[in-house]
């Protein structure tokens, strides 16, 4: 499964703390984040993914990550 999610990061600092927080609960999966698109993309390849438990992630940090269909 392929998630993509638009979102506000900043920083290649504050990207890199996010993936690997991310690691942690998608075991074997691949998380990248792309800081030159103007939407500051997050891809997420794992078994499973749930949308919400990866916004709901990035509101409790004070940022913001918005599902692209």
């Amino acid at each position: 499964m392929i998630e993509v999610f638009k979102t506000n990061v900043s920083d290649a600092e504050q990207s890199q703390r996010i993936l690997e927080e991310l690691s942690s609960h998608f075991l074997e999966s691949r998380l990248t984040f792309d800081l030159d698109d103007c939407d500051k993309i997050l891809r997420i390849e794992a078994q499973s993914i749930c949308p919400l438990f990866i916004c709901d992630y990035f509101h409790k940090k004070g940022l913001c990550a918005e599902l692209l269909m």
